[in-house]
């Protein structure tokens, strides 16, 4: 009373305030509702739209022997092969659903460019995604790709220097080191 002011103001101004918070705090919950809603929604699409297209590549397959794989050497195994002859390789989740499909052509020689510089001095093949990002990372001038996988690092190497025959070709393998077994990384 002394200064002036009135202990009510100040307690309806706590009172304002944490109504404020809370109207704050539920417009944020809310607008994070929305956004995992949105999230899933999304989610789902991208599955439908993997689920119509994997089952119009299915219905162009058919059980045989890939010339991909008979060509490392590996004849006698039976996958879904398309009419173009490229290999179609489910790849499924936890519970065997179909989530995502590859496709290996006879040749080989597929890759995932993580960039596109115009004339590359160097070009990085790296085994899979996380490697590439990596080395993209550290050489960012440089072409970066991935090869998907350790035995295809040779037809992607062929296919760069093709593509770029006065870049200097560095393999960014994996170090899939265990006991017992061969480093594929390093072969």
């Amino acid at each position: 009373e002394v200064l002036g002011i009135g202990y009510r103001a100040a307690e309806r101004d706590e009172e304002a305030e944490r109504q404020r918070r809370e109207q704050l705090e539920a417009e944020r919950h809310q607008r994070e509702q929305e956004r995992q809603q949105q999230a899933a929604e999304d989610a789902e699409q991208r599955r439908l739209t993997f689920a119509r297209g994997y089952a119009e590549l299915r219905q162009d397959a058919a059980p045989g022997e890939s010339e991909y794989l008979a060509g490392k050497g590996l004849p006698g195994f039976t996958f879904l092969v398309l009419s173009t002859g490229d290999l179609l390789l489910p790849l499924v989740d936890g519970s065997g659903a179909v989530v995502a499909a590859q496709t290996i052509t006879p040749q080989g020689g597929p890759f995932h460019a993580v960039n596109a510089p115009a004339a590359p001095q160097a070009v990085i093949i790296a085994e899979g995604l996380a490697t590439a990002l990596s080395v993209h990372l550290m050489r960012p001038g440089a072409l970066t790709v991935c090869a998907i996988d350790a035995g295809n690092l040779l037809p992607v190497a062929e296919v760069m220097r093709q593509k770029h025959p006065q870049a200097q070709i560095v393999i960014a393998a994996d170090n899939d080191w265990r006991d017992d077994e061969p480093n594929t990384g390093e072969m």
